[in-house]
This record gives C-alpha cells, sequence and structure tokens, in this order.
C-alpha cells in the first residue's frame, strides 16, 4: 500500500519524486524520509475535518512525535498550533520561527 507521493519506479521505492535506493547511497542507512506533500496534507484534512464540525476549533501538532525546524514551519504553514512539552521543543519551534500566540 503506497501513500501520500510514494510510488515504485523500477523496482525502486520513491518519496517524492527521490528514489529511496539513491538517497540511502548518499546519506547512509538507517535514513527517515519524510513525504512532505502528505504530511501537509493530513494537517489539512485534519483541521478541515475539526472545523467543519467545530467551526472555532484549533489543531494542535504534539511536538514530541517529530519536531525539527522544518516540521514547525510546514505545522505554522498550515495553521496548526505547536503543542511543546519541553524546553527543547520550545527552543526548536522559537528557533524556526513559529508564532509564539499558538504556542
Amino acid at each position: 500500500m503506497l501513500f501520500g507521493t510514494q510510488r515504485v519506479n523500477d523496482g525502486h521505492l520513491e518519496i517524492g519524486g527521490c528514489d529511496t535506493i539513491e538517497l540511502a547511497k548518499e546519506f547512509g542507512t538507517p535514513l527517515f524520509i519524510m513525504d512532505e506533500a502528505l504530511i501537509r496534507q493530513n494537517c489539512r484534512d485534519y483541521l478541515k475535518s475539526f472545523q467543519s464540525r467545530y467551526e472555532n476549533s484549533s489543531v494542535a501538532f504534539a511536538g514530541k512525535a517529530f519536531l525539527t525546524m522544518a516540521m514547525c514551519r510546514i505545522v505554522d504553514q498550515e495553521g496548526l498550533y505547536l503543542d511543546v512539552a519541553s524546553q527543547g521543543e520550545l527552543f526548536t519551534a522559537l528557533k524556526a520561527g513559529f508564532p509564539v500566540e499558538r504556542l
């Protein structure tokens, strides 16, 4: 079962148009590959689902699940709040320029 931008091309798994075999050669393994398009779509779907039922609702991404500056920026751009539970998570969010009013 493939999700988001995943597809099989010449027997190789691609994510976001990137050949995972080539990524492993370049960066080594283990390697975590995130599908930005799928993450963004999931953020939109989740927010839309809540707001269609509860007009004034907000959705927060739990930073403890996976937090990098890039993820903070995606969460911000998609209009979600960010739940931070540690000083390190707060530091990352602030360093990424995440709006304090949505922390």
